[in-house]
């Protein structure tokens, strides 16, 4: 189970700082250890730890990042992409719910950003330092997964 939690966000954080990289270069952190204020993460909440809403997690997050690459491309920097994912969250909600109701889940996603703690993580060969992080929360259901 954390073996797959942490291959999911790295897929997410490698391939949001794909399309963003002008916003998130890991070139502009200083000595300072700003990196925190220089990306901007993502994390999918699956309703519970039952393997079916974690199986579904999975599934949501590869249409949900199908439909950021297009919404993130244009970005060119963090808070471009903030209000550009702000202005999709009807969109991002939409792709979760669909996904969900196809999969005969009766409960909704619910999107927003804030300010969330994130732990340690590499990804791609590029640490990411535990801190507070500006991320999409995505919840499905409950979020208690």
């Amino acid at each position: 189970m954390k073996k797959n939690c942490i291959t999911f966000f790295a897929s997410i954080i490698i391939i949001l700082s794909a399309l963003i990289a002008t916003a998130f270069s890991a070139a502009a952190i200083g000595n300072d250890g700003g990196v925190t204020a220089e990306y901007l993460r993502i994390h999918i909440r699956a309703d519970s730890n039952e393997d079916a809403a974690q199986r579904v997690k999975y599934e949501i997050r590869d249409e949900v990042v199908d439909f950021l690459i297009p919404v993130l491309a244009v970005a060119h920097d963090k808070e471009a992409a903030k209000a550009a994912i702000r202005r999709n969250f009807d969109g991002i909600e939409a792709v979760a719910d669909k996904a969900l109701s196809r999969r005969g889940f009766g409960y909704r996603a619910k999107a927003e950003l804030k300010k969330e703690y994130f732990p340690s993580r590499v990804y791609d060969g590029v640490t990411l330092p535990a801190g507070e992080y500006e991320a999409l929360i995505l919840c499905l259901g409950s979020g208690e997964g």
